[in-house]
């Protein structure tokens, strides 16, 4: 069975950041990608607010993917890696424009959103604030790096959430939550 556990080359270098758009991989915590794994769909919409191994996952397993990014070199490494045609757009630019293009996405539209834009902290707020909406309610926000100070302050009443901690790393690890 293929999993990212099978998948990864090296772990070290995984907590790290590499390997994961190689072998298709988001990099989050096991937990919650093993998690992933069993809810996604293949009819899903998903919504990601930075572009990696995680887009190239989603791209393998549901029906679309928004990837929002703020490099567009970056955009093209993740693009040099998918398969023509995919089923994944690109928007990228600094988050002022990012912002005005979700403010265009449909409500209640994606099954998932992913929160792991690059950039500051305060800026992955913003995309959730500002993205929440597009959300289908009983669906799910995957948070990277969730314990951030400004990841915090987002507001999870009536949220049923799960946290994938990796140990020994500062900021946790990352939360899945469902939208109520």
């Amino acid at each position: 069975m293929r999993s990212i556990i099978s998948e990864m080359p090296n772990r070290y270098k995984y907590y790290k950041g590499r390997y994961t758009i190689e072998i298709g991989y988001p990099w989050l915590s096991y937990g919650a990608i093993i998690s992933i794994e069993h809810l996604l769909k293949p009819e899903h919409n998903i919504l990601e607010f930075g572009c990696g191994g995680s887009t190239v996952f989603f791209s393998r397993r549901c029906k679309s993917v928004r990837s929002y990014d703020l490099d567009e070199r970056w955009v093209e490494n993740v693009k040099a890696v998918l398969p023509e045609p995919s089923n994944v757009s690109f928007v990228y630019g600094e988050i002022n424009i990012l912002v005005d293009h979700v403010r265009k996405e449909p409500d209640e539209y994606y099954d998932w959103i992913l929160i792991d834009l690059g950039g500051t902290y305060d800026m992955r707020f913003r995309m959730m604030e500002e993205s929440i909406l597009k959300l289908k309610k009983g669906f799910y926000m995957v948070v990277d790096n969730y314990e951030s100070p400004d990841l915090m302050k987002f507001d999870y009443t009536g949220w049923d959430t799960y946290r994938f901690d990796i140990i020994g790393h500062h900021e946790k690890g990352t939360l899945i939550a469902i939208k109520p």
